[in-house]
């Protein structure tokens, strides 16, 4: 064997130490200054011209009598301007490269101009427009395939009436009143937890253990491990998808927890 080794170029290596032909510095230098010469010579003028075009067609979200943002379960953002949701989009996805963050930078705050945006104002930040949702291990009742469901976000989907998600291996729809039960109970639970849980020293971070102490030993205020705007958001995604897929008892059920938390 050491003869058919010698004669192939093959050598034995012990297992997990296996070597891995990376590509040489001059390479990893060639292949960036060509991606930033691809950004900056064609697709910054290519960029130019759509936002132009799409900001004189579309000025507002709004055209003839639609909106022509989508309406998802995770929408929670007020949208206004096309040609300024894609300059935000197109840069956070070009700045995932640090090779040419410099690049996107400058491209961005050029992009923004053209839409009368600043580089330093709250709207060009980029926020995620579709919050996500997800539900472990959704078995399809066909196939028996599992996997774990973005309600927000799963692109299979059976626009109805009413809509329903799919099974992304045969397409099969899957059980309504399961998904139903299971968001149901999750509330309940998140309800539970949010009523019996702790409160915490913002100072010292202990946990309160007098009942009757208005403050902590250490002079700090008191305040619950979980913030209610996490508790609301949760409560906006689960009524979302309740009104996009139809599911009434969810939908109740978030109102009256909603009714009785502000009470």
């Amino acid at each position: 064997s050491s003869g058919i080794n010698a004669e192939y170029g093959l050598e034995e290596h012990v297992p997990g130490e296996t070597p891995i032909r990376r590509a040489s510095q001059k390479t990893e230098l060639h292949d960036q200054s060509t991606l930033r010469e691809f950004v900056h010579e064609k697709l910054q003028g290519q960029l130019f011209g759509i936002v132009q075009r799409v900001h004189s067609s579309m000025p507002s979200g709004v055209l003839g009598d639609r909106n022509v943002f989508p309406d998802l379960p995770g929408s929670h953002l007020e949208l206004k301007c096309p040609s300024l949701e894609f300059i935000k989009a197109v840069c956070k996805v070009l700045s995932l490269d640090p090779t040419i963050a410099g690049q996107v930078h400058k491209l961005k705050r050029d992009l923004l101009k053209l839409v009368s945006v600043g580089e330093f104002s709250e709207a060009a930040i980029f926020k995620d427009p579709c919050l996500s949702f997800v539900l472990p291990e959704v078995i399809c009742s066909k196939c028996s395939s599992c996997r774990d469901l973005d309600l927000c976000r799963d692109p299979y989907l059976d626009q109805g009436p009413p809509p329903c998600w799919l099974c992304a291996h045969c397409q099969t729809p899957y059980d309504r009143s399961t998904i139903e039960g299971r968001l149901i109970s999750k509330l309940q639970e998140r309800n539970l937890g949010f009523a019996l849980q702790d409160l915490v020293c913002t100072k010292c971070n202990g946990v309160k253990s007098s009942n009757m102490a208005d403050y902590c030993s250490c002079a700090g205020s008191f305040a619950t491990l979980e913030h209610s705007s996490d508790y609301q958001q949760l409560l906006d995604i689960l009524e979302n998808i309740a009104k996009h897929f139809k599911l009434t008892l969810l939908g109740e059920l978030v109102s009256w927890t909603r009714k009785n938390t502000k009470e």
